[in-house]
């Protein structure tokens, strides 16, 4: 009796081992081969997610293109040609007031009557002045030069380009000058860079 209870147990032992792999792995395996058009598509859902930070990694490590930025118009202020600034340096001119001192200060033109011409006038509250000053130690034809080439509004700045002074700028005379530059542009609280070639003050 016990050989045959040990051959009962131990083929009962074998058919719930039997059992217990085929419910928890075989099954699995067939149900996997069933549904491998479905989980394929699931898989490729999964393993796409992993990449993407791989994916914009690699992005931000590639060089890019610098923007370029957008362009703004600007308009010469010839008017300026009258002051006859000394010192070198850029400036942003955003009030009436800075303009009247500069006015008064380096301003030489004068009517029949000797009394100061007007400066230019200049819609404060529409517009902004930008301005280049060269200083003092030219020659040429006219205080007003053409220098900046470009003004552009990048990376929350207004970006002023400016350009070498060249001889075709001042001109063949020998009149004693005092390049410069002044232009407006739309009035803007974003904060003024200039770039290129600035000038500076040469002389003491």
């Amino acid at each position: 009796m016990s050989g045959l209870r040990r051959g009962r147990w131990s083929a009962l032992g074998s058919r719930l081992s039997s059992s217990f792999f085929s419910r928890h792995f075989r099954p699995a395996a067939k149900t996997r081969l069933a549904k491998a058009p479905n989980e394929g598509i699931v898989l490729k859902k999964i393993s796409l997610l992993p990449g993407i930070p791989l994916t914009l990694i690699l992005l931000g490590s590639c060089d890019s293109p610098t923007k370029p930025g957008t362009p703004l118009p600007f308009d010469n202020i010839e008017e300026a040609a009258n002051f006859q600034i000394p010192f070198a340096g850029t400036e942003v001119i955003q009030e009436s007031a800075r303009l009247a001192y500069l006015w008064e200060q380096y301003w030489f033109t004068y009517n029949e009557q000797g009394e100061k011409t007007p400066p230019p006038y200049i819609d404060f509250e529409q517009k902004v002045v930008l301005a280049v000053f060269y200083g003092s130690g030219y020659s040429g034809c006219s205080n007003f030069v053409e220098t900046i080439e470009a003004i552009i509004e990048i990376s929350g700045n207004i970006e002023v380009r400016i350009g070498p002074l060249t001889s075709e700028d001042l001109g063949p005379c020998d009149a004693v000058i005092f390049p410069l530059q002044m232009v407006e542009i739309e009035r803007s609280d974003l904060p003024v860079i200039f770039k290129g070639d600035i000038p500076y003050q040469r002389y003491p």
